[in-house]
């Protein structure tokens, strides 16, 4: 997998075990990591660069009126980045405490970066769009100038709030989590996934907030795009794995050799009502209109949920709901109309 991974997802889960684990470090002077935590790396000595950051908070000269860690830590990870050309693995720890600061720094160097006009809050309203930008612009010549293979964002979670339109972080709790992580990042990322604790199995459960796809060049007709991943990747996608460790990177290879595609997904490949409602807000409106409409079925079914009978009631969408609840309800003698109605809605 190239490009941008974001990993999010519940404290102490393995984020960065997953980032660590990954297939592609063939070599740890290919690898790279900026660390905004506090945690402490195995082998950091021998990656082909690594600093940690999150100790600059905490230079602070209160003899200077513009003393600034946050600003000095965005300026002294911006003059580092160069140090990763060259490595194929980018592993950007916490990456949200570096984003707070670039703000900060695209205002102090806007005369720099783009042209500024207008009103001052005209201008301070283009400065802020801007920095988001910036974030990615970085990722992007890590990839473009550095040829950086994969990099991986890690994430933690926040608080959602319903706040007023302009005042984010104010208002209400919603009492669900968030990635602490900007929209365009979320966009730009070629997959995402949100860990989750598994009950039955050390590996965890990873969430597929979005999935990278897998694109099949056909003679006459393109790139034919096909589904990678279902909505989330569980261990027991690999047969009974009770007496051995495995990795989320082993799961991932499963389905990249073998796509879910257009097929009936698994019991273990579904996600919950509970996890639905967990990354709800993480998803974008399309992912979401899918996940709450099988969410809805799973409930109007109950018991009777049955793959089968899904795609063969959407199957007969033409006929409309009254000609697909007669011709099949012989077979399933529990079906309902409503069901029916509900499932072509």
């Amino acid at each position: 997998m190239k490009g941008i991974i974001q990993i999010t997802g519940e404290k102490g889960v393995g984020k960065t075990s997953m980032a660590l684990s990954y297939p592609g470090i063939k070599s740890l002077d290919d690898l790279a990591v900026f660390n905004f935590d506090s945690k402490t790396y195995p082998a950091s000595e021998r990656y082909g660069f690594y600093k940690s950051y999150l100790h600059m908070l905490t230079d602070y000269d209160f003899n200077n009126k513009n003393s600034d860690p946050e600003l000095a830590l965005s300026e002294q990870v911006i003059s580092d980045f160069s140090q990763a050309y060259g490595k194929k693995v980018v592993i950007l720890d916490s990456w949200e405490r570096f984003t707070k600061g670039l703000l900060t720094w695209t205002e102090k160097n806007a005369h720099y970066l783009k042209s500024v006009g207008g009103t001052e809050k005209m201008k301070t309203m283009t400065k802020k769009g801007h920095a988001k930008w910036m974030e990615v612009g970085f990722l992007d010549a890590l990839i473009v100038k550095g040829g950086v293979e994969t990099i991986f964002v890690i994430n933690h979670l926040k608080d959602e709030w319903d706040s007023p339109v302009g005042k984010p972080d104010s208002g209400v709790k919603t009492g669900r989590s968030i990635p602490d992580a900007s929209e365009t990042l979320e966009q730009k990322a070629m997959a995402r996934f949100w860990l989750k604790h598994n009950p039955d199995h050390p590996c965890p459960i990873a969430i597929v907030l979005k999935d990278p796809g897998v694109h099949r060049f056909v003679p006459g007709g393109g790139f034919k795009p096909y589904k990678a991943f279902p909505d989330k990747l569980n261990p027991a996608a690999l047969g009974d794995v009770t007496e051995r460790d495995v990795t989320l990177w082993e799961i991932i290879e499963h389905y990249q050799e073998n796509p879910v595609g257009a097929r009936i997904l698994h019991g273990y490949e579904k996600a919950t009502p509970d996890e639905f409602a967990m990354i709800s807000s993480s998803l974008s409106k399309t992912q979401k209109q899918v996940w709450e409409n099988n969410q809805k079925l799973a409930l109007m079914f109950g018991d009777g949920y049955n793959d089968e009978l899904i795609e063969r009631i959407k199957a007969l969408r033409d006929k409309g709901f009254v000609g697909a609840y007669q011709e099949l309800k012989e077979e399933f003698p529990e079906l309902t109309l409503a069901q029916v109605k509900e499932t072509l809605a």
